[in-house]
């Protein structure tokens, strides 16, 4: 039986009508959903009574429910699990989030009978470091934006990929993304022309 974790956002998800919609979807089609113990307390649900924790872990897929933003903090949340991941558009675009919230009953179904493939995508590791500490680090799928935000000055910044010294860019910021960004990037542009 395929174990489904669900992460909605909350702010997007009013009332949690589609994280309902989607576990009685589970149900309905043989699955096991679950939730933290947050949402199912929300919704009223005692079967579904887990540890935050202990979802992504007993969980074979994880569905976000959201936009891009929620599938991108989704992603970071379960990359050390390696966990495939599938997002519910609950926004306007959804270009990471592709499955619309009026599908997801469809898509539950091609789920639970293991009608799907596994797109792999890079993720990045990155730090900043500064006067020889490590000052901020994450894991991105998308992009990292490095700059100093409302204050104008050129930064100088030292940039190492693996170790290895890249360049010396001095501008406004710097941006690296990963084939994900660039794809979404090109999506943009498509649907200007």
């Amino acid at each position: 039986m395929l174990k489904i974790g669900i992460i909605p956002n909350e702010d997007k998800d009013e009332d949690l009508k589609y994280t309902r919609t989607l576990i009685d979807s589970i149900r309905k089609c043989g699955g096991t959903a679950l939730v933290c113990d947050e949402i199912a307390s929300k919704i009223g649900d005692k079967e579904l009574n887990i540890n935050e924790d202990k979802v992504v872990d007993m969980s074979d897929i994880i569905v976000c429910l959201g936009g891009d933003g929620t599938f991108l903090k989704a992603a970071r949340t379960i990359v050390a699990k390696a966990k495939p991941l599938l997002g519910v558009n609950l926004g306007k675009l959804g270009f990471l989030a592709d499955v619309d919230k009026n599908d997801i009953e469809n898509a539950v179904k091609h789920l639970i009978k293991g009608e799907f493939t596994i797109d792999e995508r890079m993720m990045l590791d990155t730090e900043i470091v500064r006067d020889g500490k490590v000052v901020a680090k994450d894991i991105v799928l998308n992009d990292v934006v490095i700059s100093r935000g409302a204050i104008s000055r050129i930064l100088h910044l030292k940039t190492y990929i693996n170790d290895a010294f890249m360049d010396l860019y001095p501008g406004d910021g710097l941006i690296i993304s990963t084939p994900t960004a660039q794809q979404l990037i090109l999506y943009r542009q498509e649907d200007l022309w």
